[in-house]
């Protein structure tokens, strides 16, 4: 996996135009800033992107397997993503529909298979099927947060990345509009760090924190996929216990338009 992802960031600088000489002196980015860049370098063609959710104990015991498709349409007005969650079989257990309008909060609609279990408003830090994976994680939902700075930066597989802390916008308690959906993001992440690689902006590591500074749950990106002329995530794995770990894998992307698998 270190592999893969050293491969794809070499393609990625060969694949770029390079600074010219005199840009040395250009001003270090703002945090807002390089997550907005950060998120301008997703995909925007619509996708289907379907694959694997393994749980594995800390010494490669597989615990459990799921299956998983997303419907991205990031590009779309407003942006749109349905996540639905399968067992090992292709029977669907649950579903979120996630919609993002410009400068609104995210709307959240989730489904159960059991129709009597739905909700719309669903608290988005609840582990998915007793995984290390939340609907916060999969949804990447805390990169659209409100970048408040760069607190560090560190290097992260010999890549030097900025180490961005982002808040939720908007806070149950400060925040007499929040809706219900709005509360359930900040229920138990009070903030994340943002490891975001220092010359291609993109996300290689991230950590959620809960309200006193703990450590609540820690996502690594192991490998990227090359979407026309930009990346997206491949391969991950999130940490919330000691004892498991939780991956996800990517095994299929589709482009709707195209309706064929876009260059690897």
């Amino acid at each position: 996996m270190k592999f893969l992802l050293s491969a794809a960031i070499a393609f990625w600088i060969a694949s770029c135009a390079f600074a010219e000489p005199g840009d040395e002196a250009t001003p270090a980015p703002t945090a807002q800033q390089l997550v907005d860049d950060m998120l301008a370098r997703l995909p925007r063609e619509p996708l289907t992107v379907t694959g694997d959710i393994i749980l594995r104990k800390r010494h490669g015991v597989v615990i459990r397997e799921l299956k998983f498709r997303m419907i991205l349409n990031w590009g779309a007005r407003p942006a749109t993503a349905r996540y639905v969650i399968m067992d090992a079989f292709g029977a669907k257990l649950e579903e979120m529909l996630v919609s993002r309008e410009d400068g609104q909060p995210p709307q959240f609609n989730y489904s159960a298979a059991d129709s009597s279990k739905n909700s719309r408003s669903p608290d988005l830090s609840v582990a998915i099927q007793d995984t290390d994976l939340s609907w916060l994680d999969l949804t990447l939902s805390f990169l659209w947060w409100k970048a408040e700075t760069i607190v560090g930066k560190e290097e992260i597989r010999g890549r030097p990345c900025y180490i961005v802390e982002v808040r939720p916008s908007f806070s149950s308690q400060r925040d007499a509009k929040a809706t219900p959906a709005d509360a359930a993001q900040v229920a138990r992440y009070a903030k994340a760090h943002l490891w975001i690689d220092e010359q291609l902006h993109m996300l290689l590591q991230a950590q959620g924190f809960d309200s006193e500074g703990k450590i609540v749950r820690s996502l690594w990106i192991k490998s990227f996929k090359k979407i026309d002329d930009r990346w997206m995530i491949k391969d991950m794995e999130i940490q919330s216990s000691e004892s498991h770990r939780t991956k996800l894998l990517i095994h299929d992307v589709q482009d709707v338009n195209k309706n064929k698998e876009p260059e690897s």
